[in-house]
């Protein structure tokens, strides 16, 4: 049998908990970016914390939602102080193969998904939540409408109006 690492028991537990722990931090800055920032920084700090200074954490769960709280309060301190940047052109996930051809083809994947993220930075906040938490965390429009505190028809309204800004802004960029 064998013995997970720290490491590893740290890559499972960020599998589980990264896409909750998103949607809880995305809803309470209603920033895409600060959201992504914040939630990284909560991982970071629970790796320094767990992995590396050998601590062990008896609900890492609930310690990850607290640390988030806390980096969430923070946020709201420092906000005015160190604006952050609009980045969501990541592309995560994305891997490069030795056949050329595919590394041809993965290039251009990059960079459509370059260009749409880098559209949906152009859009209202609203709009960048709702897109973000539709692509990214794969919610319903449902759960999107009830994180928002609005109605499930305005926010396929606002996703749909933002599905045709996205056509008009890459079709400029092309």
């Amino acid at each position: 049998m064998m013995t997970l690492t720290k490491e590893d028991r740290f890559e499972e537990l960020f599998r589980n908990t990264y896409d909750d722990l998103s949607r809880f931090v995305l809803f309470k800055v209603h920033s895409v970016s600060d959201a992504e920032d914040i939630v990284a920084n909560v991982y970071l700090n629970f790796y320094k914390h767990t992995v590396k200074k050998n601590r062990s954490v008896n609900a890492p769960e609930a310690y990850l939602t607290e640390m988030a709280k806390n980096e969430i309060r923070r946020y709201f301190r420092n906000q005015k102080q160190s604006p952050l940047s609009l980045n969501d052109g990541e592309t995560d996930g994305i891997e490069m193969i030795a056949d050329e051809h595919d590394e041809i083809a993965s290039m251009f994947d990059r960079f459509r998904i370059d260009a749409i993220w880098q559209a949906v930075s152009q859009l209202d906040e609203t709009a960048k939540i709702i897109m973000t938490a539709k692509f990214r965390l794969d919610m319903t429009f449902k759960d999107i409408a009830l994180a928002l505190d609005s109605n499930e028809n305005s926010v396929k309204t606002k996703y749909y109006r933002s599905i045709e800004a996205l056509r008009h802004l890459l079709k400029e960029d092309l």
